[in-house]
């Protein structure tokens, strides 16, 4: 499945699920000069076998997040990453997300948060082009903290939905132990009544 997608400058974070041996993929159009900035969070189960890549018109790589190995996988860091650079021409951006490929995938289906946005700039005035540039970085890094902030919102939802599953359950199973322990007392009375019953009749 090749998925292609055109996201617009914004500050909400997306999220995809992406099956194995698949690729999603998502576009953005930008001109030359114009900032182009990713981040991206595998939320579950774990970012063993995702790959990022961002690749401007003409095919260049920007940016290769290449899947982590067994010694990289307990790392904090092993499981986002960012990465911004210049658009150098006029016409499409892409960013795709692999979960691993033919013959080399554990067969789970991983979900990833991310974001992909181009930065619009404004004409600049030469007098204020040192604050303008302060106040891009500063606006970027602002976004990149609202995107960490949705990615950690979308970890506790997951989290949740799990612990909310687990507690159903354990809830099901204490009540099936319940009916299972009355119905074999009942049992119990019904024959040791039985018995007697019967050794009276003797």
């Amino acid at each position: 499945l090749f998925l292609l997608a055109v996201i617009f400058s914004t500050v909400y974070c997306y999220s995809v699920q992406v099956e194995p041996e698949s690729i999603e993929c998502f576009i953005v159009t930008a001109s030359p000069g114009v900032p182009i900035t990713g981040s991206f969070e595998v939320i579950q189960p774990d970012p063993k076998f995702i790959t990022v890549t961002a690749r401007g018109p003409n095919g260049f790589l920007h940016f290769e997040r290449k899947p982590t190995t067994e010694l990289e996988k307990d790392k904090e860091d092993a499981s986002e990453g960012f990465f911004t650079f210049d658009a150098e021409e006029e016409g499409d951006y892409t960013m795709c997300i692999a979960n691993g490929s033919e013959g080399n995938t554990d067969g789970v289906t991983r979900l990833v948060a991310f974001n992909f946005r181009a930065v619009k700039v404004g004409e600049q005035d030469y007098q204020f082009v040192g604050l303008q540039s302060e106040l891009a970085d500063l606006k970027e890094g602002l976004a990149l903290m609202r995107d960490h902030q949705s990615y950690i919102n979308q970890r506790e939802d997951v989290h949740k939905e799990i612990i909310d599953s687990i507690d159903v359950k354990v809830l099901c199973w204490t009540i099936l132990e319940a009916i299972i322990l009355i119905a074999m007392a009942l049992w119990q009375i019904s024959y040791i009544r039985s018995f007697f019953e019967t050794k009276r009749r003797m």
